[in-house]
């Protein structure tokens, strides 16, 4: 697997930090739940695994907006898996599939999905 440290830098040459992206991402969702439209309990979910992985990789487009229920329940497992083949799909743009594993961080990722 490729350093980590290097698919961050070319990560951050391609996507600088962004500011704010918790307030931006419930604005886009429009203070709704994107998997079933709910507006209770309301959480920002990372596409990104693992603590550290994710605050690096935070961008408007790896998070998504979702209530309690689906975060928790059964809408998350295919929904998220979903979401996270097309964050993959738009990112092997730039990165090889092994750099979309490492950032990520699922290495069953393209069971599914092809270049």
């Amino acid at each position: 697997m490729k350093s980590l440290d290097k698919v961050k830098k070319k990560f951050l040459e391609l996507f600088p930090t962004e500011k704010n992206v918790r307030e931006r991402r419930f604005e886009k969702a429009g203070y709704k739940c994107e998997m079933c439209g709910g507006v209770k309990l309301l959480q920002m979910h990372h596409l990104i695994e693992g603590k550290l992985r994710r605050k690096f990789f935070e961008r408007l487009f790896s998070v998504r907006i979702v209530c309690d229920n689906c975060h928790l329940w059964g809408k998350k497992a295919d929904t998220i898996t979903h979401y996270r083949k097309e964050l993959a799909l738009e990112l092997l743009q730039w990165f090889s599939k092994e750099d979309v594993r490492t950032i990520i961080g699922k290495e069953d990722l393209f069971k599914e999905v092809t270049e």
